[in-house]
């Protein structure tokens, strides 16, 4: 496989699956966030959520993107409200400890059919995934960061007045295309990166068995792609991200001074703790058997 058909996969996976499924959710979510309109945006889901992770409404906006709207939405929604002032450093590296993850819609179009996973097992597959950083990103609140967050509902903060609705949409579009764009961008290199490495491999080896496990910890995407991965080989690569995904996240993060090492830390964490359930599972079922 030439390097121009490696990287046209890489662009026609970011067309079919990414460009879709998140240009939408940037556009309304940097609209939502220049209007000052977060709260409305879950405002059906406050009063559990302020229960549960004891944080305010701009943080439980952040909690519901990131999970909602998709890699690497999470870290800039977190990147734009802490520019903002709207959460604090304590809160956004809180925050950033588990809402940065790919979205459900393309669990569903993209990684369900490439796992051939049924309806029921789909379920599973997202229950587990988005419940390991749900319950994490609890437990953190409840514990390391129990008394270093003050529970504010309504926080008052210093914002320049709302811009109107036509100059706000316009803004929006234009960040959300760069943004994607910037994207795409990203996963077109580390795959070149990736032929490469294969090139290279394949060369020393003549097999490119070892590239197979490489690849998605580069490009996650076209990395899955490229083999026919298993149910936990996916878990591990989703939940890591891969090189590209960690290139991103820096980007969405850079106008700020919250630590990537933090980052990095706690998805290692959330990948440890997928191993160490699915090992559970494997323990469990031979010695029902």
């Amino acid at each position: 496989m030439e390097l121009k058909t490696f990287c046209a996969n890489t662009i026609l996976i970011w067309f079919e699956n990414l460009l879709p499924s998140l240009l939408p959710f940037m556009i309304i979510s940097n609209i939502l966030i220049l209007m000052h309109w977060e709260h409305y945006f879950v405002k059906l889901l406050l009063p559990a959520f302020r229960k549960l992770f004891l944080i305010c409404d701009y943080g439980i906006y952040t909690i519901v993107s990131g999970f909602l709207f998709g890699f690497p939405m999470g870290a800039k929604v977190i990147g734009q409200l802490y520019g903002q002032k709207k959460i604090t450093k304590t809160e956004a590296e809180y925050l950033l400890s588990f809402c940065n993850h790919v979205s459900p819609i393309y669990c569903i179009t993209f990684i369900a059919p490439l796992l051939s996973l049924s309806t029921m097992g789909t379920i599973v597959f997202l229950i587990t995934f988005y419940g390991v950083p749900f319950i994490y990103g609890f437990f953190l609140r409840h514990t390391i960061y129990k008394n270093k967050i003050n529970h504010f509902i309504n926080k008052e903060i210093n914002t320049v007045k709302s811009l109107d609705f036509p100059h706000c949409l316009d803004q929006s579009i234009t960040d959300a295309l760069i943004s994607i764009a910037k994207l795409g961008g990203y996963m077109v290199f580390f795959s070149s990166i990736g032929y490469l490495i294969k090139i290279i491999i394949h060369t020393l080896t003549g097999s490119n068995q070892l590239f197979t496990k490489i690849y998605p910890l580069l490009e996650i995407s076209s990395g899955l792609s490229y083999i026919t991965p298993g149910i936990m080989e996916s878990f591990v690569y989703l939940t890591l991200g891969g090189l590209s995904c960690l290139f991103q996240t820096r980007s969405m993060l850079k106008e700020t001074d919250l630590s990537l090492n933090h980052y990095c830390i706690h998805k290692s964490i959330h990948t440890l703790i997928i191993v160490m359930i699915y090992g559970l599972f494997l323990f469990t079922k031979n010695a029902i058997m």
